[in-house]
Parts: structure tokens; sequence; C-alpha cells
């Protein structure tokens, strides 16, 4: 399970609330969710691994009852790990290695009257992982590569914190699930706790 950590986080924990007429039926909303991570390590042979990780989705939704929500979007992701030596003291040998997912999004959305709301989401994808073995002076460099089809469920938890007339700050947490597919095998799976920061317009 990986938690990725934003730089905004929870900007507010006090309850914020204010009219709901942004979140009526017939109303629309564009924006998106954006998170970012970076962290630094050495491991026991010595050599420094380096790991970024990037998440964009962009979304639009339509309010089909007040407060109630569905909605349709994209995220991508872009994860890398990275190392400054490619070689080991038992003859292994590190690649830098490069993940890559974007996934067509359908979701369902629901405000409370205190502007906490909850949402659940499922996607459809691809995902292309890559290593790349540079030359370390005992093998020449090659890449090795994978893609997959990936399912995508998640559940979570927000709250939505008006900055201006219709537009909206949205931090929030969830937990999604990934199945990668090879040829309709089930090849991996995997369970991520996430935060995110969003910047949602109404209108």
């Amino acid at each position: 399970m990986r938690i990725i950590t934003t730089a905004f986080l929870f900007l507010v924990l006090g309850l914020n609330i204010y009219s709901q007429n942004e979140k009526e039926f017939n109303k629309f909303l564009i924006g998106g969710d954006f998170s970012y991570s970076y962290s630094k390590s050495v491991n026991s042979q010595k050599i420094n691994i380096k790991s970024s990780s990037t998440h964009i989705s962009p979304k639009f939704g339509y309010f089909i009852i007040n407060n109630f929500m569905i909605g349709a979007g994209i995220a991508y992701e872009n994860n890398k790990v990275e190392a400054d030596d490619h070689s080991s003291q038992d003859n292994g040998y590190y690649g830098n290695q490069y993940n890559r997912l974007i996934l067509f999004t359908l979701f369902l959305r629901y405000y409370t009257p205190i502007n906490l709301f909850g949402q659940l989401q499922s996607g459809i994808g691809s995902s292309g992982y890559e290593i790349i073995f540079p030359e370390n002076g005992m093998l020449s460099p090659f890449n090795v590569e994978e893609k997959y089809l990936v399912y995508n469920f998640s559940l979570g938890i927000g709250y939505s914190l008006k900055l201006f007339s219709h537009v909206a700050l949205e931090p929030s947490v969830e937990y999604a699930l990934y199945r990668y597919f090879d040829s309709g095998e089930l090849k991996n799976h995997s369970g991520e706790l996430n935060l995110f920061l969003g910047l949602e317009f109404y209108f």
C-alpha cells in the first residue's frame, strides 16, 4: 500500500458551511485532482534510490438531483524509481523503473449539508511498465517492457471548501483497488491509500 502525500493536505478542518446553490439539480462541475510525492533512500548496498509519483485527474460532473452527482474523468499517473548506481556487490543489476497508468473513469458523488462528500468510482484503462538497464560495465544496456489492461475501483471521502462564488478546494482521501490483466489472465493486483487535492468549478 502506498500513501501519496500532497503539498497541501487538509488546509481546513473547521466546517465552512455555505449555501448549497452550486450543488442543485441541473448544475455542472468541471475540475480535477492532483497529488505528488517524492522520496530518496539508500539501500543496504549504499545505492541511492529516488522515487516520485505524479497523479492528475480532470473530471466533469452533472447533478441529477440536489447534492448528488454523476460524472466521468481521465486519471493519469506517472511513477518513477531511479538509482544512481546500476551494479551491486553481488553482481545484481539495478534498472530505472517507470510505470505509467491512464484510466477512463465514471463516478458517483454525494455532498452532505456540512460539505463533506463521499465518492464511488470505477475505471478501465492501460498500464505500461518499463525497466531501463543502463550499461554498467558488466552488461550492455537493455529494456524490459510490459503492458496491462487495468480495472479500478475506489471509495473516497472529502471536504468541499468554498473559495469564491463558484470555486471550491476539495481535499480528499480514497482507497483504490487495481487489477492488472494480460491476455485475459490476472497478473497482479494492488490496493492504495491516496490523498488528493481537488480544485472544482460549479456552474
